[in-house]
């Protein structure tokens, strides 16, 4: 799949989030125990509310693995009304490889 990539070098890029593509894997990312406490929050949404619900994040971007194009995680910025917050979710399957 062809996605902007808005940064890389020769291991990861961020590139553009795309709702069909990703919703999917950062709901169940939010699903994890790990990531619940690790971000001090509870996912209680079904997947059609969370995947409905308006994307408050002012910058959204998926950690694309350059080897194999893998989404390995996504990065959010926090909404432009609250302080400045950078949030980096790196997906179950890919965590502990330095990443």
């Amino acid at each position: 799949m062809d996605r902007h990539s808005y940064i890389e070098n020769d291991r990861i890029a961020l590139a553009e989030y795309l709702d069909a593509e990703d919703d999917h894997a950062c709901y169940e990312c939010w699903q994890d125990e790990e990531t619940q406490a690790g971000y001090n929050y509870r996912m209680t949404d079904t997947f059609e509310e969370f995947s409905a619900s308006p994307k408050r994040s002012r910058f959204r971007a998926v950690i694309v693995r350059k080897n194999d194009g893998a989404v390995v995680g996504v990065v959010f910025v926090s909404p432009p009304h609250v302080l400045p917050d950078l949030a980096i979710m790196v997906y179950r399957p890919y965590r502990g490889q330095g990443i």
